[in-house]
């Protein structure tokens, strides 16, 4: 977080910089100091309220650029930040900058319909070729909210992620992307991911499925139809087929 310390005026000092946090329960306190009175600035005393930065912050000192550091960030450094300059004889000069604390998604919720709900799953049941297969998947929580998208393998297959309704049944902002395989094949024996990315620095949370697909072989589709056929026949008391027609 950088300050200036520059003097607004030729041969005034900087006498003492100070931090605050304005989204601190007590925004009015400093939370670190840098006192160069009577000392260069290279020389100042620092201070790091224990209660906020503590340890996690050092000063760095470049001409009349003072940065703070802060290594490593927690959530709750998140906020508005106002660095004030007290000079001998300036004014003194307030200047603010707002930290953006990136948080990963506290949860990411695969589900799947059963009746009108939604439930959780872990692994796929077994699926017959050509069945339709619906996903959901939930990304909870997040900073900044999250884009989640499905892949197969590593084609993207949907990116059309929106605001949760609930799905998770979790507290807090959720986004979720529902995925609609409509006719399951030999091209979906791949990797099914979903992926929720809230930042360009940072791995994204993954979750990912294996599909266990049945094949319906043709043969053993004629073979059902036939016996369909021959109970149809039984039915309606046909007395004799012809004699090229048979079965097992």
């Amino acid at each position: 977080m950088p300050c200036s310390a520059r003097p607004p005026a030729p041969g005034d000092h900087l006498q003492m910089l100070l931090w605050y946090c304005e989204s601190a329960p007590d925004s009015g306190v400093p939370i670190l100091r840098v006192d160069a009175r009577g000392r260069p600035l290279s020389q100042a005393r620092r201070w790091s309220s224990p209660s906020w930065f503590g340890e996690r912050a050092r000063v760095v000192v470049d001409g009349d650029l003072v940065r703070v550091v802060v290594q490593p960030l927690l959530d709750r450094d998140h906020g508005v930040y106002r660095c004030r300059a007290d000079f001998r004889n300036s004014p003194t000069r307030n200047s603010r900058l707002s930290l953006f604390v990136s948080l990963p998604p506290a949860q990411l919720l695969v589900t799947q319909p059963e009746g009108a709900a939604w439930v959780p799953v872990d692994v796929l049941a077994p699926l017959t070729e050509g069945q339709e297969l619906s996903l959901a998947c939930e990304a909870v929580g997040g900073r900044p909210p999250p884009s989640v998208t499905w892949l197969l393998g590593e084609r993207v297959v949907d990116d059309s992620w929106e605001a949760g309704s609930g799905a998770a049944g979790g507290a807090g902002a959720s986004v979720v992307n529902k995925l609609v395989l409509p006719a399951l094949g030999r091209q979906h024996l791949q990797p099914l991911v979903c992926r929720a990315a809230f930042d360009p620095g940072a791995p994204p949370l993954e979750r990912e499925l294996f599909l266990d697909l049945h094949r319906e072989y043709r043969e053993l589709r004629e073979l059902r139809e036939l016996r369909e056929l021959r109970e149809h026949y039984r039915d309606k008391g046909t007395p004799r087929l012809r004699d090229d027609f048979w079965w097992w």
